[in-house]
């Protein structure tokens, strides 16, 4: 008997329906539903530990959506994938580079680069994680995170 709950790290398919993913109130089909298909793909992938096939559907969906809130379900899904396959960070750092282009939103922009920092921290890549953080901390309007950031900052230094 196989069990058809996916495991508690992969998040939970983006539902596409009356979510505005391309601007319009209503999903209209095509790329939406397309989108909602390559996410639910990959989480499929990243259950099964297929890090190839989570990486091709997550670049597919960014490669379809600009939308913050289904760029925001990527990420949370690279974020999955790095936690059951860490040997996937490469990946995961060239998929995050992507979605930082597509991201419209400040919040999002954040949730991006603190991905994309913790990623090459932990691959020791500490240069890169310098500016990643660097770069995250001229997004920061609030001080006491703005604080903590740059007491991260000093730590990689």
């Amino acid at each position: 008997m196989t069990s058809t709950t996916a495991p508690a790290s992969v998040p939970a398919p983006v539902s596409v329906e009356g979510n505005p993913i391309n601007g319009n109130a209503s999903s209209s089909g095509g790329d939406d539903d397309g989108v909602a298909a390559l996410l639910v793909t990959a989480d499929g992938a990243i259950a099964a530990k297929d890090g190839r096939a989570a990486a091709a559907a997550l670049g597919s969906a960014l490669a379809l959506t600009r939308a913050d809130n289904v760029v925001g379900a990527i990420v949370d899904r690279v974020a999955a994938l790095v936690a059951a396959l860490p040997n996937e960070q490469e990946t995961a750092l060239g998929l995050l580079t992507r979605a930082e282009e597509r991201a419209q939103g400040n919040a999002l922009d954040r949730r991006i680069l603190a991905a994309r920092a913790g990623l090459h921290e932990s691959a020791g890549h500490v240069e890169a994680a310098l500016s990643t953080v660097a770069r995250l901390v001229k997004l920061i309007d609030d001080g006491v995170e703005r604080a903590a950031t740059l007491e991260k900052m000093g730590d990689l230094e």
